[in-house]
């Protein structure tokens, strides 16, 4: 299946949009290699125009071995073909040729034959051929630069089979000359097919299996008999369970659509086993062998480590008739799955039934029809029919703690230090003593009760046991997270990066309604790509003017009026005449500026893509519009002038004009609205900076090593994309492109441009908070560069210094100010600023490894995100039946593996040795019963249900304290900080001593109002 082929190597394409755009290089590709297009066979399903072969009853996407090769020389021969794609492809082809045998030799031309010993082949046969030419030294340096082929590059006596075969279908075709002495195109038509017939001929002899499964399963009945025959029926449903766990890995929804499939159906005939449970009990047996080999590899990496660390990522959401909270760990590279749980429900109606709340609208009298109904009606005027609550965070955490109980034997109590990092207490003075190793140990003295209390870390002769707990979930939940950590247990919360910088994003073009209007607009422009082109009025209309542009006479008065935009969008000379232009339209009917992509307005910010090739082709869509209304017998102006009228009827009508312009807007208006175009410009030329550090590291949390990257960029760079905001939201050229067109509304559009670009800046700055302070910062200690280290070092040092001046001084963490900075507090923090000041604040291996167990890999939700996706693509196939949460729990685990793929996680997994006695209890998804006494915590309920703060606060009025007060060395009666309220309100507290992020922010304020004066004076 092409499918699989396509999934191993890794494309972002879809294979069939490949197939598409790529059939006339295939084709030409299968005649100058003689082979015949039934090669690659498209299902039987397939109704598109372009010629394909398929076979009765052909469901799916399918190649021969010779297919399979064809179509990676057409993907090697792709000059620029990216990187990881050629590795993939060198990797299967490494896999192919590894299946076959080579006893007379590779045949390379008739009359050269090379020796091949263990799948590799040995060139000097072709070495003697090529004598007396140049070939030899040119093969040598295009293999070295063969960067795909890895060390294997570096040699050339003998070579892989596979290796040879990548390197000649690296080699153009369209450069038949370019090795002399040696005919390269009949060279890689032979190769392919030698490779071809030898792994044919090792798949037909049985020394490859094809398939895992039995083929007597396909037969029928009698054969089902036989499969079963001579076992017992214990034994046949084991049989039964483990076919089915096969099958059900090669389908996304494999585990909760069971004998749904058609390819499943022969197997209800096998004793041993009901039809209704075959599929759940399948899902227990992966799932407890999941289960089994993730609490041995985690604790197998945990044993392991010095200071004991885990991270866990946690969400809810509705699946089906289950409110699961699934539950992610991950520890030093090793990601997996933890026992999700069943909550109550999420924002779901709680104290009332369905019948209680059908019958609560029972006794309406709605007197007026349903498009007339406002506020001011009775039946409008009670909202809520029944109190809907959210699950307790108590509960949360009760079933986050049942979950790691299970898996690993942990318990949140472990996250209690063995040594007690925290903030004298009155009448304790900090003291320091040398121990035999000539540490500076801390301790505070009681001058009353003259008891003393360690303030140091664990000695090295002693097993430190504290586990160091991560914490990575959404602001709903941190807010227990915070709570743990203020009342001293080991654990440090994490701001999940890869899942909330778009947020920002959109919480920018919130703020200024013309741009988020805008935005909406250029959508329904992308999104009239995807029209049904064969049926309904509109994709027929386009397509016609799009088949008909040729026709057009010339001079025209279309030209006239879209001429000047299609210039301007296309950069072209001005004094490009009208047959150019037509040219130009002509090409863009053959499909050459498509933007392509899904278009939607989401995360990683799809939209800036899609826009940035949409607005070169504005007004030529435009002028296609336009054209399209003419070929159809109606007047363009006229059919303009109607739609623009009864715009502007409905927002009389309206008394919301920003939801009116959000449902009436259609394709054409939109086109014609040069305020349109200059606000959406507005929103892509402030976004790109930011789309171009999103695009290059924060889609890449599923690979090791992409959360340090972006770690140290928020921490050391984040200024420079604020800065680089400002240089592309604010440069000339780009405030002219902007103000192009909009001659009448100049004033109003720069002045959107100036309100978005402070939007955008203030919520930037907002989000860069965290990284600015430790404990978050301590993350540069790993950074490997040296003076960055030393810089942190230094910080850190003063920053510690002020902080125990004062507490010397008695400014207590009970009394405002500090009681406000709650995480100088926690043991996050001390842990490390103690460690450095008793090794005299240098970076020791011993350091690193402290400050590495509260960073973990990968940092993100997103894990969370794609199980939730997995679980309700399966609730779909359900068709409205219950679904067990054991087969949801099989998805999820299936999904993180696949998520995930380049950590460690879960996949050797023994499905035999499990038995049904040994399956995983139902009991273990519900935290119904669990107690505060299994956490291990001493004070559980009174800890988590502590008033704290929340993550909103803590990132925009905590930190901004605890900056002005090192600004102001502890002289707190010079500053003022405003009760926070909402997102957006830190750029108006106005501190007599700014400093960090507020003083940053004041200037940008300023450099935006400098620029904009400068921009009003010299243009306008």
């Amino acid at each position: 299946m092409m499918l699989d082929v396509w999934r191993e190597l890794d494309m972002q394409t879809k294979w069939y949009q490949w197939w598409g755009k790529n059939f006339q290089s295939i084709k030409s590709a299968c005649e100058t290699w003689a082979v015949a297009m039934k090669h690659i066979l498209r299902p039987s399903s397939y109704k598109g125009n372009l010629d394909s072969s398929s076979l009765p009853g052909l469901k799916y996407d399918c190649a021969t071995s010779l297919g399979v090769l064809v179509v990676c020389g057409v993907l090697c021969q792709i000059r620029g073909l990216a990187s990881p794609v050629q590795c993939k492809i060198v990797k299967l082809l490494r896999a192919m040729v590894s299946k076959t045998s080579w006893p007379s030799g590779l045949s390379l031309l008739p009359d050269l034959v090379l020796d091949v010993e263990d799948g590799c082949v040995s060139l000097n046969a072709l070495w003697e051929r090529l004598r007396g030419t140049n070939g030899k030294a040119i093969m040598k340096t295009r293999w070295e630069n063969t960067t795909a082929l890895g060390g294997a590059r570096h040699q050339m006596g003998i070579v892989n089979v596979a290796d040879l075969l990548f390197w000649l279908l690296r080699q153009p075709v369209g450069d038949p000359s370019g090795i002399p002495g040696l005919d390269l195109i009949r060279v890689q038509k032979r190769l392919l097919h030698l490779v071809a017939q030898r792994l044919e001929l090792s798949l037909s002899d049985g020394s490859v299996r094809v398939s895992s499964q039995a083929s007597a399963l396909r037969l029928g009945g009698s054969e089902l008999a036989l499969w079963s025959a001579g076992k017992t029926r214990t034994q046949a449903a084991d049989l039964l369970r483990v076919e089915l766990i096969k099958r059900f890995l090669c389908k996304a929804t494999g585990f909760v659509q069971g004998f749904k499939s058609s390819e499943c159906k022969e197997l209800q005939g096998v004793p041993g086993s009901k039809n209704s449970s075959s599929a759940i009990s399948a899902a227990c047996q992966y799932v407890t062998a999941y289960m089994s080999c993730a609490s041995e590899m985690m604790t197998s990496v945990m044993s392991k480590q010095v200071y004991k660390h885990i991270a866990f990522y946690f969400d809810c959401a509705c699946v089906g008739k289950w409110n699961i909270m699934s539950i992610h760990i991950a520890s030093d590279g090793v990601v997996c799955c933890a026992p999700c749980s069943t909550i109550p429900a999420l924002k779901q109606p709680y104290e009332k039934g369905p019948e209680e709340l059908l019958l609560a609208i029972q006794d309406v009298d709605v007197e007026v029809p349903l498009h007339q109904l406002t506020k001011q009606e009775l039946p409008s005027k009670e909202t809520v029919l029944c109190a809907q609550q959210k699950a307790p965070t108590r509960r949360k955490v009760l079933a986050l703690n049942q979950s790691l109980d299970y898996l690993l034997k942990l318990r949140l109590g472990d996250g209690e230090p063995m040594i007690p990092l925290r903030p004298p207490m009155q009448c304790e003075v900090r003291c320091h003593v040398v121990d035999e190793s000539g540490t500076p140990r801390a301790y505070y003295w009681n001058s009353v009760t003259k008891q003393t209390t360690w303030q140091c870390t664990v000695p090295s002769n002693m097993p430190d046991t504290t586990v160091r707990f991560s914490s990575l979930t959404d602001e709903a939940e941190t807010g227990s997270a915070i709570a743990l950590a203020n009342s001293g247990i080991a654990m440090l919360c994490h701001r999940d990066t890869c899942h909330k910088l778009h947020r920002e994003e959109m919480l920018a073009m919130n703020d200024v309604d013309e741009v988020y209007l805008a935005m909406k607009e250029s959508l329904l422009i992308l999104k009239s790509e995807q029209a049904p082109w064969n049926s309904g009025m509109f994709g027929r209309r386009m397509k016609d003017a799009h088949r008909l542009v040729h026709l057009l006479p010339l001079p025209h008065v279309l030209l006239d009026i879209c001429g000047p935009g299609i210039i301007d969008d296309l950069s072209l000379s001005p004094t490009t005449t009208q047959a150019e232009l037509k040219e130009v339209l002509c090409n863009f009917a053959k499909g050459g500026y498509r933007t392509g992509g899904q278009h939607k307005l989401g995360r990683w910010c799809d939209w800036v893509d899609s826009f940035s090739k949409l607005h070169r082709t504005w007004h030529m869509r435009l002028f296609f519009h336009l054209m399209a209304l003419a070929l159809e017998g109606i007047s363009p102006f006229a059919a303009l002038a109607g739609q623009l009228e009864q715009l502007q009827q409905s927002e009389k009508n309206s008394s919301n004009r920003k939801e009116s312009e959000k449902i009436l807007p259609r394709v054409l208006r939109v086109l014609v609205s040069p305020t349109s175009l200059a606000h959406a410009k507005t929103a892509m030329y402030c976004l790109l900076p930011f789309r171009t550090f999103q695009a290059q590291e924060v889609k890449s949390d599923v690979a090791p090593g992409a959360q340090p990257r972006v770690l140290r960029f928020m921490c050391t760079q984040w200024a420079e994309l604020c800065r680089q905001t400002l240089e592309s939201s604010l440069g000339i050229n780009h405030v002219r492109d902007v103000c192009k067109g909009c001659d009448g509304d100049t004033e109003f559009v720069v002045s959107v441009h100036l309100r978005f670009v402070i939007a955008v800046i203030r919520h930037f700055c907002e989000f860069g908070l965290l990284y600015q302070h430790f404990p978050w910062k301590f993350f540069l200690l790993l950074s490997g560069d040296r003076k960055l280290t030393d810089e942190t070092l230094c910080e850190m040092k003063r920053e510690w210094l002020f902080l125990l001046s004062l507490e010397k001084s008695g400014q207590c963490h009970r009394q405002y100010p500090c009681k406000m900075v709650p995480h100088l507090s926690w043991f996050a923090y001390r842990e490390i600023m103690t460690a450095c000041e008793e090794v005299g604040w240098q970076c020791t291996s011993d350091l690193r490894e402290r400050v590495a167990a509260w960073f973990p890999e990968p940092c993100s939700t997103l894990g969370a995100d794609a199980a939730f996706r997995h679980d309700r693509l399966g609730e779909s196939k359900q068709q409205r039946q219950e679904i067990s949460v054991e087969q949801l729990q099989a998805v999820s685990c299936k999904g993180l593996n696949e998520r995930y793929k380049e950590f460690k996680t879960p996949t050797d997994l023994d499905f035999n040795g499990i038995k049904p006695s040994q399956f995983i209890k139902k009991a273990v998804f519900d935290s119904g019963r669990a107690c505060a006494s299994d956490t291990g915590l001493v004070g559980f309920n009174s800890m988590i249900r502590a008033a704290t703060i929340s993550p909103h606060h803590l990132t925009r009025k905590c930190l901004n304290i605890w900056s002005a007060m090192k600004a102001t060395d502890g002289c707190h009666t010079h500053f003022w900080t405003a009760q926070l309220a909402r997102s957006g309100q830190v750029p108006n507290c106005l501190m007599a001593h700014c400093c960090g992020w507020g003083w940053e922010v004041v200037i940008l304020y300023i450099y935006i109002e400098f620029v904009f004066n400068y921009i009003c004076v010299r243009w306008f």
